[in-house]
């Protein structure tokens, strides 16, 4: 994402939070952009789950050859598969072939973990995806990830890509989506229905325009939308994606799902009298599952059962009616105001019992 940047603190700090939270596979970076990163690299070389960190590389030796130097074992490396791509690179399908070879030839020497990714793999022919799992076969690769580069791609079209590419490689299968049409969750949840081990998130979804899939958002799909668990800390969810909007200086977006101020928070008449009934009336799952609290907000969509609530709580006990007159005489004190304090509550409960015994 244009203008974000993490010091060398943060990035240790995040990956902490993300150890501590379960997160088992954290991709730290590009290879030769770590190099000026001293302090981080010490810290991910000698960290006691050094394992569980791995490095991005273009499909250039000089990339695969820095991962080396910095101590990885567990490299990615990402290269173009689309027609489209290929020929704005100046390169062609064997082009594509003969150099993943080439790499994976050479990285099979040095460490024994390796990911090959297929960047804009859901833009590129299918059949000439499977020829280049073949070579992946062959070398025993661990990791396939097919990227939707562009986020063009529908939960239709993943799930069948999935599907297949699952049925000829034998290694894990993973997919990285991004977030231009608003589906990457989506299809994130599509892949892993259908033959995908594992998908690949960001924090609050930050990334390239307009982001990649969120950890938190597929994080809880998984856990409530399939009904699977999952070794991530819900619970913890809420601190990391603060800390890593402060650090970004990308505020998390009031109503974004999860982490956002508002997506506990109920204010309609029918919401907010479901709500008193039971908690899941109109949430699909406890916020306190992940960390947060569920809010009750007096506003000008508010009922009768609202004011009757605020003002209960209060020990100020009154009718649904007169709970109707006072909305009325909210919305007249108050005309500019979409949400009211208390304050404002009793002021106008003040001012028409006052009203009413004059």
């Amino acid at each position: 994402m244009p203008g974000v940047f993490f010091s060398e603190d943060n990035k240790i700090e995040i990956c902490e939070q993300l150890l501590s939270i379960g997160i088992n596979d954290i991709e730290v970076g590009c290879a030769p952009l770590l190099n000026k990163d001293t302090k981080f690299v010490q810290y991910l070389s000698h960290h006691p789950e050094k394992e569980r960190f791995s490095v991005w590389c273009r499909a250039t030796q000089s990339d695969v050859e820095d991962a080396l130097r910095l101590g990885f074992n567990k490299i990615h490396v990402s290269i173009p598969v689309s027609d489209f791509q290929l020929g704005h690179m100046d390169k062609s399908r064997t082009w594509a072939m003969k150099t993943t070879q080439q790499l994976i030839s050479f990285l099979r020497r040095h460490v024994p973990f390796i990911s090959v990714g297929a960047q804009d793999a859901t833009r590129s022919d299918l059949d000439f995806l499977i020829n280049f799992l073949d070579i992946l076969d062959f070398f025993k690769v661990k990791r396939f990830r097919f990227s939707d580069t562009v986020g063009i791609a529908m939960p239709g079209h993943i799930a069948a890509m999935s599907t297949r590419l699952r049925n000829h490689f034998n290694g894990d299968i993973e997919f990285h989506g991004h977030n231009d049409l608003g589906l990457a969750t989506a299809n994130c949840i599509a892949a892993l229905q259908h033959g995908s081990t594992e998908v690949s998130t960001t924090i609050s979804g930050i990334g390239e325009r307009a982001g990649n899939a969120s950890l938190e958002q597929v994080a809880c799909a998984i856990q409530y939308g399939l009904h699977n668990q999952t070794d991530i800390l819900l619970s913890e969810l809420q601190p990391i994606c603060e800390y890593v909007s402060q650090c970004a200086r990308v505020p998390i977006s009031p109503n974004q799902p999860i982490t956002g101020k508002l997506a506990f928070s109920h204010e309609s008449g029918v919401h907010y009298s479901g709500q008193l009934k039971h908690p899941l009336m109109y949430q699909p799952f406890d916020a306190e599952d992940v960390g947060r609290e569920s809010e009750l907000v007096l506003g000008r969509h508010s009922g009768s059962s609202a004011i009757c609530d605020v003002l209960q709580k209060k020990g100020i006990p009154i009718s649904r009616q007169y709970a109707r007159t006072l909305i009325k005489q909210l919305q007249r004190l108050y005309p500019q105001k979409g949400t009211y304090e208390l304050n404002d509550l009793l002021h106008t409960l003040s001012v028409y019992s006052h009203t009413q015994a004059n």
